[in-house]
């Protein structure tokens, strides 16, 4: 059969099926979106991986035709560069190459790609805490927008004094926090943003949203509002009252910390080039930098044309809480 090649789109994932002789290449998004099928026998398996690069090998017959591609994936160096998923062996046997990656259990069938790639989509497209984009799905829609030309804003933001709040509350309350600050992302995207935003949680108490570079500063003010209505009632009665917590040191020195407030940085490619993901993120951290100078809830937003040393500028610097 003659190769045929798949619509134009944009790749996200990609999976060579062996079956019945046969190399079948399929790409997913979201949704299956081609794929190319041709007889193994006319491209050898290692030459279909160099031409190919799949990100996943699914073997849907036996273990020995599994192990045999297993070795030609080891001798050919791309063992470290993909996952084979392949029947497991009826017996024991210890040859067996789950070095490669997944063993599906006798009787389970053959492997689905579709159903397959649909559940690894979305383990590494969302955090698993906050149901949020992760950092790999945010990378590629940051690239997606520079790489089609688009104007757009980024706002990279995290929690000031929030290790000293785990320390004192413990990390599951800690989590809640985290869910709470994702559910008021999300509020505020939609409140002050546009259709178009997108959030995600990047780890830890870091959050990024993706919005119009007309609409960081409404959407930071917004979340800013929110969260300070919202920080209070995470604090016991006596720590809303203080306006702090006291956490011990290692060394026994007891250090003041004042009420959880949150730190934004904005960015945005409308001002002056920007290149990739990369340099995107270079220069949120040091707009951030700028903003957790400032006390209490503050958003700093890049506003520089060049390279010139401008100092980003730095509105709602409002303590919290206390006195």
């Amino acid at each position: 059969m003659s190769e045929r090649s798949p619509r134009s789109t944009v790749e996200t994932f990609v999976i060579l099926t062996v079956r019945g002789g046969k190399a079948k290449l399929e790409r997913f998004g979201l949704e299956l979106r081609g794929e190319i099928e041709c007889p193994l026998d006319s491209l050898d398996f290692v030459h279909a991986l160099q031409r190919w690069r799949p990100d996943l090998v699914a073997v849907t017959e036996g273990g020995d035709e599994a192990k045999r591609l297993a070795e030609e994936v080891r001798r050919s160096g791309h063992k470290e560069a993909l996952l084979l998923i392949a029947p497991m062996p009826e017996g024991p046997d210890e040859s067996f190459p789950t070095y490669m990656g997944l063993a599906i259990p006798p009787g389970a069938g053959p492997v689905e790609p579709k159903e397959l790639v649909t559940k690894l989509l979305r383990a590494m497209l969302l955090n698993p805490l906050t149901k949020l984009l992760g950092s790999w799905a945010l990378e590629a829609e940051v690239e997606r927008r520079i790489g089609a030309g688009l104007k757009f804003g980024l706002l990279w933001l995290d929690i000031d004094n929030f290790k000293a709040y785990n320390d004192v509350y413990g990390f599951a309350k800690g989590d809640q926090v985290i869910v709470r600050l994702a559910a008021l992302v999300v509020q505020a995207s939609r409140a002050a943003g546009t259709p178009e935003d997108r959030c995600a949680h990047i780890g830890g108490d870091d959050f990024v949203i993706l919005t119009a570079a007309e609409t960081m500063e409404p959407v930071a003010s917004d979340l800013i509002g929110r969260f300070e209505r919202e920080a209070p009632s995470l604090y016991t009665e006596e720590h809303r009252r203080e306006g702090a917590i006291t956490v011990v040191s290692r060394t026994g020195e007891p250090a003041r910390y004042p009420l959880m407030t949150i730190s934004i940085a904005g960015v945005t490619n409308r001002l002056r080039p920007i290149g990739s993901y990369l340099e995107m993120s270079e220069i949120a951290a040091e707009v951030k930098t700028y903003a957790k100078s400032a006390q209490g809830n503050t958003y700093a937003e890049d506003r520089r044309t060049g390279q010139q040393a401008t100092p980003p500028h730095i509105s709602r610097g409002k303590p919290a809480g206390g006195k």
